[in-house]
């Protein structure tokens, strides 16, 4: 009878150690994913969604990726956030070709990561996600979730969050929308009144790959007197009263497109952070604006300047849907001399951030 009894005891240890085994082997990265959430927060017309996703010694296999799927999660509704993908050096060259030969109605559907990014060295590092959407009202009970997908076929795991947000914090209780109609009413001679919009448009230039915004490079010694210049003429003329001001991020169209959301994003916010530490506005009348990448401005810069290849560059930007297959195009045009033109004496000017303002004059 003992003898049986250890026979079972060993047969269960040696079941167990190749269940473990298997799962080890099944994993498609090595080493240990964390998310340590920053801010689920409203501020304004927009809820910002922020946390970083450490990386400790990860190493993804050559054929696989795992994805990172955060969401605002309700009793009654799931919302999937833009996804971070990792994937191994075989798996994210057959991504890249799985996208340039998408079709531009599937291309319209697709939900773009907020980052793809390869991963086949050993990595430790920190991925900074920091996104923005419209509030809704059904945002105001959401909680942060995050799920790890490992094969694409949309069987997930819950991954640990640390400190997890279980609602989102309100700048303010959002007042729901009431159409209201107006009657018209002459002016009197007591207090003569004409309402109008004007607008002023200032740019900013920043480093590739980055959001910082110095001070002394390129324009911006005279962007910023010129922003500055402008809002304190506003600010000290009791006839004027400022109503909106749109901050727009762009990122000049070379490297991966979900980095250059990102860089966009960050422009934007990081003008905004600029302006709110300088001025005292209220939060609500600041809308941000992510440009993503800048070809409408490349459009224009072309069409004020004469180079080798330009109209062959026009037509592989107007004609050539597929941003991924654009941007190769536009490196082998020609040995990639005109690209490289571009790159030095255009695209610098197209890494910025836009501060309009809008405003309403008495008369």
């Amino acid at each position: 009878m003992k003898e049986k009894i250890r026979f079972i005891i060993l047969a269960l240890v040696v079941v167990c150690l190749s269940v473990q085994d298997t799962v080890a082997r099944d994993r498609s990265y090595e080493g240990s994913i964390r998310i340590v959430p920053v801010r689920l927060e409203q501020r304004g017309e927009f809820l910002h969604i922020d946390m970083d996703i450490i990386l400790d010694r990860v190493k993804v296999s050559s054929t696989r990726g795992v994805d990172l799927i955060p969401q605002l999660v309700t009793a009654d509704a799931i919302c999937d956030l833009p996804r971070v993908s990792l994937k191994g050096r075989n798996e994210f060259l057959a991504y890249e070709r799985w996208l340039s030969v998408m079709s531009e109605r599937k291309r319209k559907e697709y939900q773009m990561p907020y980052l793809v990014e390869k991963n086949h060295k050993m990595t430790s590092d920190t991925i900074e996600y920091r996104y923005a959407l419209p509030y809704e009202e059904w945002m105001a009970d959401a909680r942060l979730n995050v799920q790890r997908d490992e094969c694409g076929c949309g069987e997930s795991a819950l991954m640990d969050v640390e400190y997890a947000f279980d609602k989102v914090t309100l700048e303010r209780a959002p007042a729901p929308y009431v159409e209201h109609h107006h009657p018209f009413y002459a002016e009197s001679a007591t207090e003569a009144v004409r309402s109008r919009e004007v607008q002023a448009e200032c740019f900013l230039d920043f480093v590739v790959n980055s959001a910082d915004i110095r001070p002394d490079y390129m324009n911006n010694p005279k962007e910023l007197a010129k922003i500055h210049r402008l809002i304190d003429k506003l600010q000290s003329d009791a006839g004027v009263k400022v109503k909106r001001l749109d901050i727009i991020g762009y990122a000049s169209p070379e490297g991966p497109l979900a980095g250059n959301k990102r860089l966009s994003e960050d422009r934007a916010m990081a003008l905004r952070n600029y302006l709110a530490a300088n001025y005292d506005f209220p939060q609500e009348e600041y809308r941000i604006i992510f440009g993503g990448e800048n070809w409408d401005g490349l459009l224009k810069v072309l069409d004020t300047i004469e180079m080798d290849g330009k109209d062959e560059i026009l037509d592989i930007i107007r004609n050539t849907p597929d941003e991924g297959v654009r941007k190769s195009k536009l490196m082998s045009l020609r040995g990639g001399v005109p690209y490289r033109f571009m790159l030095k004496h255009i695209y610098p000017g197209l890494r910025v951030a836009v501060c309009r303002v809008s405003y309403d004059i008495k008369k």
